[in-house]
């Protein structure tokens, strides 16, 4: 009996340390369990502290305290923009003022400065056209005064006073060319015949006293007097102007009739028939022999002028 107690404590501490393990095992999975357990918790609470953690950078990315020093900032450095804002306010103010009071139907004056400025320059009037003479007026005594080629200071009406019954005024428009050569010498060779019917002869331009007193002496026009008008006011009294300044090659025959001049004949003329116009107007005939040789120098400068523009 007391040999048996013995073996029965030895198995039985066996068996306790052969079911150990099993216990073991068994609590094995239960850890796991409780670890996976814990495990997949640990994931929800993540879950849970992210949107916490995800709010917090939010609030701190839009902090306003540290956006107003900046607002100020910019106010401090834009004072003369804030100025030129507050003009321009002002200024619509007053205009919106100025519009409300002006009634709907009046339109905006212009200042009496502007409207003065805005008109036209006031153009000089012109010089009024000068009437020319015709044939049957009476020369008046407020002609312009002419010189002769000795320089010498005269008017037509001095000048038809001296003479028995008038004169004879042939125009050209430059001496020393050869048109006005030929009429000049067609009036020379033919003095003798006016000198007898009482008229004196006188030719007119715009040239100077002096080129007319050259022309008057190298063509030898001993019984003529050249007058000088380079002026031409009294061209334009006559109408012989041609342009602002020439002459247009005329005959004038001024009469004595009842102690006034008149102006019996006017007319243009050319170099050779200038003579037998004057003569005829003055009651006789120069001779053929003149108006002929007037008429073949006048061909001869015509065919002289065509070389001379050929060349």
């Amino acid at each position: 009996m007391s040999t048996a107690a013995p073996v029965l404590r030895r198995s039985t501490r066996n068996a306790a340390k052969r079911e150990s393990p099993i216990v073991a095992e068994a609590s094995a999975p239960a850890a796991k369990k409780a670890k996976t357990v814990t495990e997949k918790k640990a994931p929800a609470e993540k879950k849970a502290a992210a949107p916490k953690k995800a709010a917090a950078p939010k609030k701190a990315a839009a902090p306003k305290k540290a956006a107003a020093p900046k607002k100020a900032a910019a106010k401090k450095g834009d004072k003369k923009e804030d100025v030129t804002a507050e003009k321009t306010e002002k200024a619509e103010k007053t205009e919106k003022a100025e519009k409300t009071e002006k009634p709907a139907d009046t339109k905006d004056e212009k200042p009496a400065e502007t409207k003065e400025a805005e008109k036209p320059a006031e153009k000089e009037p012109a010089a009024p056209a000068v009437k020319s003479l015709e044939e049957g007026d009476a020369l008046p005594e407020d002609l312009p005064t002419i010189q002769t080629h000795n320089g010498e200071t005269t008017t037509l009406g001095a000048l038809v006073k001296a003479s028995e019954k008038g004169i004879v005024i042939f125009a050209y428009p430059k001496a020393s060319t050869p048109g006005c050569t030929t009429q000049a010498c067609a009036f020379r060779d033919s003095t003798a015949s006016f000198k007898s019917h009482g008229y004196s002869i006188f030719g007119i331009s715009g040239d100077l006293p002096g080129p007319n007193k050259n022309f008057f002496t190298k063509q030898n026009l001993t019984d003529i007097v050249l007058l000088c008008d380079p002026k031409y006011e009294l061209h334009a009294k006559l109408g012989i102007k041609k342009g602002a300044k020439g002459t247009v090659r005329s005959v004038i025959v001024i009469k004595k009739e009842e102690e006034k001049a008149v102006i019996v004949k006017k007319g243009p003329a050319t170099p050779a028939n200038s003579v037998d116009m004057a003569a005829k107007a003055c009651g006789f005939e120069v001779p053929k022999k003149v108006v002929e040789k007037a008429g073949e120098k006048e061909k001869a400068d015509a065919k002289e002028g065509e070389a001379e523009k050929k060349e």
